[in-house]
């Protein structure tokens, strides 16, 4: 196995060489020419083994070298490809967010517009309520105007009336305190005629009184068992003109016994017509008077 190998292994060195030339471009061998035969070109290179082992060191390093970039460009290309996928997807995470940008401002546009129009309609129904609410206190200050105007005419006119009424309340109690005045002078007059007729009256009433105890004094018929000091009053019923109804003793201003009492009963309706003319001033139709006896 090991005797193979080493042909083999010589066999790809050589061509690593061969390899290893084309790019370094030289070359350790040493160029001879052998005798041509008839016919048949034959070119032939001898290699030093020492240049060989140098070539054969310099290609692993080469190789080495060219494996380590490859490496590196291989490492590079998936640095640059998995940057790439990265940018790739940041390019679509990208797009993504712009679109959810997109979406958003769409979005916020379209709230903005709807609240702008809100807005607008707000400021609209503003508008309209306050020029509706200056109408209003327009009106009110205008039926409030017209109020105050009505009131002051009201109140001129009341002030009118009530200085048209104190004149005349003014008069009125003027007239009435002369009315009074001369009430007060008839009401004096009156009372000083009335005393003096009073005092007539008065006079004529005893005077009726005793006219009328005389006239049934004579018709009293006394029995025997009537007292000295006898008083008894007497209440008469009578007539205009002088004509008696009834006669009745007042028995709990009476001093006499019953015969006593009914005979002074019995002389008044027996005396049947009490004295009139001439007291018909004084006359009453139901009359008191007391009846004495004092003896004879």
């Amino acid at each position: 196995m090991q005797e193979f190998s080493k042909p083999l292994l010589l066999a790809v060195l050589v061509h690593l060489v061969l390899l290893a030339s084309m790019f370094s471009g030289s070359w350790s061998s040493k160029k001879f020419e052998k005798p041509r035969l008839a016919g048949l070109n034959i070119e032939a290179v001898v290699i030093n083994a020492s240049d060989l082992n140098k070539q054969i060191d310099k290609v692993k390093k080469q190789t080495k070298t060219q494996k380590q970039r490859d490496d590196a460009i291989a490492k590079r290309q998936q640095q640059l490809a998995a940057q790439k996928q990265r940018e790739t997807q940041q390019a679509k995470d990208a797009d993504k967010r712009q679109q959810v940008l997109a979406d958003q401002r769409r979005k916020a546009n379209l709230k903005k517009q709807q609240q702008d129009e809100a807005d607008k309609k707000r400021r609209a129904d503003l508008d309209r309520q306050r020029k509706a609410q200056q109408e209003l206190v327009e009106k009110q200050q205008a039926e409030l105007a017209e109020i105050t105007k009505q009131r002051q005419q009201q109140q001129r006119k009341i002030e009118a009336e009530s200085a048209k009424l104190r004149k005349l309340a003014e008069a009125r109690k003027a007239r009435e305190k002369m009315a009074a005045d001369k009430r007060t002078r008839d009401q004096m007059k009156a009372e000083a005629n009335a005393l003096a007729q009073a005092q007539v009256l008065g006079t004529l009433a005893d005077q009726y009184v005793l006219e009328i105890t005389n006239s049934v004094t004579r018709n009293w018929y006394r029995p025997p068992t009537a007292q000295e000091g006898l008083r008894c009053r007497i209440a008469v019923e009578q007539i205009p003109g002088g004509e008696v109804i009834s006669a009745t003793v007042v028995k709990s201003q009476c001093n006499a016994d019953e015969a006593t009492k009914r005979s002074i009963q019995a002389a008044v309706m027996r005396a049947g017509v009490l004295p009139y003319r001439g007291f018909e001033k004084v006359f009453v139709r139901e009359i008191e008077f007391e009846f004495k006896y004092d003896g004879d």
